[in-house]
């Protein structure tokens, strides 16, 4: 599972789209385009922990970022939450880190460890669980009564010690240069010098650290599919270290998907010239027309899939129609107009189910564009597949349209149309409208506007919505 391809939408009111190498990327350009922005903001998006632990302020100063990985599965994040799409069984796992500690002083959790200090000293933990694990393998190929040879027990053996060979090796060669070079005691986890003296991690420079940090990463990743994100990693590093560095960590995991922001030629210029590319390349000043949430042509139809799926719903209408529901958010990142109307279709003639404003607010949120996201909000008030008794447009099918408009003044005109309609259908804005709106500002005269249509309409701003306010006028 690695990416494919990530599109963050109004980036200081810039629309940025990245494919993905499935090896090695390098993305370069002048100090403060916003480099090390888009790559903690995939970091944050991408952490396979629980929504709940996401931090969602950190995408205040965007409107929206979408990641799609190898396998299909896509995220997508915003000052909202974040939704995962794809997955079975809310089973959502990542092989990934992110090392940024090059040019930054963050805080350490422990008050007796610097921050580079703090992270060996959780790796050296794991490091040595990797050695038990492989002690233990060891131990399993020997008492195995299979009808394996000692000579084929003994090449077993070595094969699970290839990794932690090349890991020496690299060490070896980086920490085994000038006139105090270092050899690592891998029991003791520390290092021997020429003259016979012992050096702790602790009492390393800043750029041995960091080297230990990244091949460390890397070796526990055991050759799983692995993406390791890197900001600058060439600060504190000698030039001849920075040459080698992506092919060391190609060379202990070929399976590590190397995402590298970095102002260094030297770090490339060796072997990846052809997988550098510039942020100006990824970006406009324009929104993007490409959108990756394509509903995807595939050997079954959606409504087919649905269908197969509700065949195996029990219970009352009502709690169909929540597995209906659940469906439809946990498994599609993306539906067309042919699809909705599919969908809804079956559920009046042959489930006999209403549809609720939850699944209309998910419908609409699928739309692969705001003409079949509107298109689905009016059958709301068509009645074409509910009553007005059943179900009304709501704040929270308002919203999932907004999210879909591309502008903020068009996001205005809709909350006008909505808002004034005469009859029982018409919906008010509320606080989340308008911070919906707010990650669609481009400028400071879109923001006004937004701030006088929120107190024409006399909303109070929640603390949510004054942070982000904050966060985008700066």
């Amino acid at each position: 599972m690695l990416i494919q391809t990530v599109e963050v939408k109004n980036l200081w009111g810039k629309d940025i789209l990245w494919d993905f190498n499935e090896d090695v990327n390098v993305l370069i350009g002048e100090n403060g385009v916003g480099k090390s922005t888009v790559l903690r903001l995939m970091s944050e998006a991408i952490n396979p922990v629980d929504n709940i632990d996401v931090d969602i302020k950190k995408f205040d100063i965007i409107d929206e970022i979408v990641i799609k990985f190898t396998n299909g599965i896509v995220i997508k994040a915003n000052s909202s939450g974040r939704e995962i799409i794809g997955v079975s069984n809310n089973n959502y796992s990542l092989n990934f880190s992110h090392i940024d500690t090059f040019d930054v002083l963050e805080k350490s959790p422990d008050p007796n460890l610097t921050y580079l200090d703090y992270l060996i000293a959780k790796l050296e933990g794991k490091f040595v669980k990797y050695q038990r694990d492989i002690a233990t393998e060891v131990e399993r190929v020997f008492m195995s009564e299979d009808r394996s040879t000692r000579a084929d027990k003994l090449k077993e053996i070595e094969k699970l010690y290839d990794r932690k060979n090349i890991f020496l090796k690299i060490i070896k060669e980086w920490f085994g240069q000038g006139e105090r070079n270092k050899i690592f005691d891998d029991k003791r986890f520390l290092f021997i010098t020429n003259d016979s003296k012992e050096i702790i991690p602790k009492f390393l420079s800043s750029g041995e650290k960091q080297a230990l940090i990244i091949f460390l990463t890397v070796l526990l990743e055991n050759e799983q599919d692995f993406i390791l994100i890197m900001d600058e990693p060439e600060i504190s590093l000698h030039i001849s270290w920075q040459r080698h560095l992506i092919n060391k960590i190609r060379e202990l995991n070929p399976n590590c998907q190397l995402i590298i922001s970095t102002h260094s030629p030297t770090v490339f210029y060796a072997s990846w010239q052809d997988n550098v590319i510039r942020f100006s390349d990824i970006c406009s000043d324009k929104p993007i027309e490409k959108n990756i949430l394509k509903a995807n042509n595939t050997s079954k139809s959606v409504l087919s899939q649905v269908k197969d799926a509700y065949e195996t719903f029990e219970g009352a209408k009502e709690n169909k129609l929540y597995k209906i529901n659940n469906n439809l958010l946990k498994n599609y990142s993306a539906l067309n107009i042919n699809d909705a109307e599919g969908i809804l279709d079956f559920l009046k003639d042959e489930a006999d189910i209403y549809p609720d404003n939850y699944t209309y607010s998910i419908l609409i949120s699928r739309m692969e564009d705001f003409e079949g996201a509107k298109k689905v909000y009016d059958f709301i008030g068509e009645e074409k597949y509910s009553r007005k008794t059943h179900v009304k447009p709501n704040q929270y099918t308002l919203n999932a349209l907004l999210q879909k408009v591309s502008t903020v003044n068009k996001g205005i005109e809709l909350i006008r149309e909505i808002s004034a309609s005469t009859n029982e259908l018409s919906v008010q804005p509320g606080i989340i409208s308008f911070s919906i709106l707010l990650g669609k500002a481009r400028n400071t005269d879109e923001i006004k506007a937004i701030e006088e249509h929120r107190e024409f309409y006399g909303i109070e701003p929640n603390e949510i919505y004054k942070n982000k306010l904050k966060t985008k006028q700066n």
